[in-house]
């Protein structure tokens, strides 16, 4: 209490100013029976008008003055007068003031022994200066919800698990009338909600949780907060389809919302919001808490007629909102959770009937961006897993029946979908499956929509990338040489499809011609540097690129300050959970001149373990690397160096039991293994069977299938002269 000047009266005016369901009525009620003992006199006013605080003093002023004015309007008078008067301590509660009117006029005097407390949703209400303290009255922290909750559980005997409460807290949020009202649901009914270990994406994720007499009670409330029946209750309704957690400011105040509200001002339609304490949030921040009592009168589920059509402006939002750099994981997560509520609305408003065929779902153009995010922030898992969902809604029951899509309505769709979701399952190390079934993409697709589209063309583009990371870069050379000029007179020459291509083929060339310098990928990153700018991310992504491939070529001693300010400039853009950002910090970890001990790059690898996935195929090449540096390190310690060569058989092992024996940076570790292997014809058979796989899988004109067979013959030769492994025997 002294806190906030309740018990000193330093401050003799006190505004609690807080939105809906905030718990301002509760504390300045919880203050007032603080101070009753101490205080002559205490009055609690509602003043939802400015005739009931009128009558309020009315009647406080028969209980001080005798005798009391019979008009109410000279009583109140009176009663203020003695209030400036008196030398008896006083505190008067203004609760809910709604309009500065209301209390113009009327707030009492001020005096050393008296104090005012005002509650209210309106920030404009206290007037300025050195008199008024006012207090923001927030939601609950995590911690406050979880105690209330447990507490609750222990007095009622109700089953509760801990990660029950995150999943809870996840739905509804930290707004104490919420989380209040949900335990007195569980309360009165004897259990928490039905699904509530259900971890699956659900359009009632507030609906759910309610009663039908507890989401009257909140939206009679909210409709009382919010008077104004234009465009703040529009930009309102629009909010209200929003998921728990923080949103992007600028996806409400784009064009697409602009539109919507009949050309008004988004801005102030936000600003009138924040004034009513609807929404909170601060000037220039890029994400502000979603209003989730807005979510319980009319976000989904709640039966609303609209719901699909203000879900489609938001998403339309979103998109001309998307950041173009995803360096900020804030702003980047809040754009993610957003759009993934926008699509799931769209895809659960699609039934598929048998009568269906011909309709194409409206899946908003917003899924492309989204998986593309969701993909490059880590989440590879989630961005295929998108795309798949969103392919069987639009291909429907008919998808079988018509494998090439003839009289699909939406072929392009279909396409890029399919296109998407095989990068990201090839993201992830499946290279090879991804070459295979994009093959067989274009191959349909060249059939039905004809060799020179746009969509077939960027296929055959990213075809070509997964051969190059399948260890084909001649194959992917030749591809991009002969589909850019195609490619040239469909688009423009700043098309970032184009300018993509164009660094692909630079890759591929660098990668096949290892001995010759990257002067393909040089100039492509040089032409989107002078087309898209230094800070864009297609930029960012090819410049790392060309680092990797330059310090591929480069002696072990050359310096990598240059390399690493390069890769912070990249990671500003791309964000650090971007896999291109990721794959470069590993690789200039494990270079000599970054001089990084075997457990610091045990450390490293490690903190990316759960954007990389525990299978990714980097984690092995970084095991690698580790391996190597231990040995090196361990010198004639025998079990230090067993220890290292049995760390990096487990990951053999791990990865190998996900992407296969034959999977390339498998039988790079294999041959390592090798290596160390200490029987000499052991090592003999192990390389003759990794020779075997790579000619299986390649041929055996592969480039790393012949240095496999030179180095499985050097070992023969070793082991028949019995001189031991020959020098990088790997």
């Amino acid at each position: 209490m002294a806190t906030y000047g309740f018990e000193t009266h330093e401050t003799p005016y006190i505004a609690l100013v807080g939105g809906l369901g905030t718990g301002k009525t509760c504390l300045a009620a919880h203050f007032a029976r603080q101070l009753a003992d101490s205080q002559d006199l205490v009055v609690w006013i509602t003043a939802s008008t400015r005739d009931a605080v009128l009558d309020a003093y009315a009647e406080a002023c028969a209980y001080v003055v005798r005798p009391a004015p019979a008009d109410r309007n000279r009583a109140a008078e009176r009663f203020l007068n003695w209030a400036e008067s008196t030398k008896h301590s006083w505190v008067i509660v203004l609760d809910g003031v709604r309009e500065p009117a209301d209390v113009r006029g009327l707030l009492p005097p001020r005096r050393a022994n008296g104090l005012t407390l005002l509650t209210t949703r309106r920030r404009d209400v206290p007037p300025p200066g050195p008199a008024w303290r006012q207090v923001e009255v927030g939601g609950f922290t995590d911690d406050e919800c979880a105690d209330f909750l447990w507490a609750v559980v222990e007095e009622n005997d109700l089953a509760l698990w801990p990660g029950e409460i995150d999943w809870l807290l996840a739905r509804i949020g930290n707004l104490p009338i919420l989380v209040e009202r949900i335990a007195s649901r569980a309360v009165e009914t004897g259990d928490w909600p039905e699904d509530i270990g259900t971890r699956e994406f659900s359009l009632d994720a507030y609906a759910n949780v309610w009663t039908a007499a507890a989401r009257e009670e909140l939206t009679a409330a909210v409709s009382v907060a919010l008077p104004d029946a234009g465009v703040a209750r529009a930009m309102a309704r629009l909010l209200s389809m929003l998921p728990p957690g923080p949103f992007p400011v600028a996806a409400f105040t784009s064009d697409a919302v602009r539109r919507h509200l009949g050309d008004a001002d988004p801005e102030e339609a936000l600003s009138l919001l924040r004034t009513y304490s609807i929404v909170d949030g601060t000037d220039d921040a890029p994400t502000w808490p979603a209003p989730a009592l807005l979510c319980v009168t009319w976000g989904p589920g709640t039966g609303e007629p609209d719901d699909l059509a203000r879900a489609r402006v938001v998403a339309d939002g979103l998109l001309e909102s998307w950041p173009h750099s995803l360096g900020d994981d804030k702003t980047t997560d809040s754009f993610v959770d957003s759009a993934r509520y926008m699509i799931d609305i769209s895809l659960h408003a699609y039934q598929p009937r048998e009568d269906s065929h011909g309709d194409a779902p409206d899946i908003p153009p917003l899924v492309f961006p989204l998986i593309a995010t969701l993909g490059n922030s880590g989440d590879r898992w989630a961005a295929e897993r998108l795309a798949g969902k969103c392919l069987e809604c639009v291909e429907g029951p008919d998808a079988d029946l018509d494998p090439d899509f003839h009289s699909h309505p939406a072929p392009h769709l279909c396409l890029r979908l399919r296109r998407e979701a095989l990068r990201w399952f090839g993201e992830s190390g499946h290279a090879r499956f991804e070459t295979l079934k994009l093959s067989e993409l274009v191959a349909q697709y060249t059939t039905t929509l004809g060799a020179d589209d746009v969509e077939v063309l960027i296929t055959r583009s990213q075809l070509a990338h997964a051969m190059t990371t399948d260890r084909r870069p001649a194959d992917a050379e030749r591809e991009l040489a002969a589909l850019i000029p195609v490619l040239e007179r469909h688009v423009d020459l700043w098309d970032e499809e184009r300018l993509i291509a164009l660094g692909r083929h630079g890759i591929a060339l660098a990668k096949a011609r290892p001995d010759e310098p990257p002067n393909a990928l040089d100039g492509a990153v040089a032409e989107m540097t002078a087309r898209l700018g230094q800070q864009h991310r297609v930029t960012a992504e090819y410049r790392i690129a060309l680092a990797l491939e330059l310090r591929a070529r480069a002696d072990d001693a050359t310096p990598i300050e240059d390399d690493l300010a390069m890769l912070s400039e990249a990671t500003a853009v791309l964000g650090r959970r971007h896999p291109r950002v990721i794959d470069a910090e590993l690789r200039f970890a494990t270079t000599v001149a970054q001089g990084l001990t075997a457990d610091a790059l045990t450390r490293l690898c490690g903190s990316w373990r759960a954007c990389l996935g525990y299978t990714h195929p980097l984690a092995l090449v970084t095991a690698m690397a580790v391996a190597q540096r231990a040995v090196e390190e361990a010198a004639d310690d025998a079990t230090a160096r067993s220890a290292a060569i049995a760390a990096l058989a487990q990951e053999t092992v791990k990865t190998s039991s996900h992407l296969g024996l034959d999977h390339p940076d498998v039988l790079d570790a294999r041959a390592l293994l090798a290596r160390y292997s200490g029987d000499a014809w052991s090592r003999v058979l192990a390389l003759t069977t990794i020779t075997a796989d790579w000619q299986r899988r390649y041929g055996g004109n592969h480039p790393d299938a012949m240095r496999a067979r030179t180095a499985r013959n050097a070992a023969e030769q070793a082991a028949i002269r019995g001189s031991g492994p020959p020098k990088g025997g790997g």
